[in-house]
């Protein structure tokens, strides 16, 4: 049973270039979600391109919002 746990316990070493993992991860989310969604089949990669760059961008935004509010106060309390 412990061996279900592994993975929280001890996950994987990707390396310094992680945040290159987000795109793939944005496509399969946005992938499978507009499959479940989309009426015609023919709409699905439209769908999923639009909602991957919604995904990319959101993450980005949330990034440096983050960024900015760690530096304000990093910044105020030196």
């Amino acid at each position: 049973m412990l061996t279900l746990a592994m993975p929280l316990i001890d996950p994987i070493y990707i390396g310094a270039h992680w945040y290159l993992m987000l795109a793939p991860l944005a496509i399969g989310i946005a992938v499978i979600y507009k499959t479940l969604k989309v009426r015609h089949v023919r709409q699905v990669p439209l769908e999923a391109l639009w909602l991957t760059v919604t995904i990319l961008v959101g993450m980005a935004a949330a990034a440096a919002g983050l960024f900015l509010i760690y530096h304000a106060f990093s910044a105020a309390a030196r």
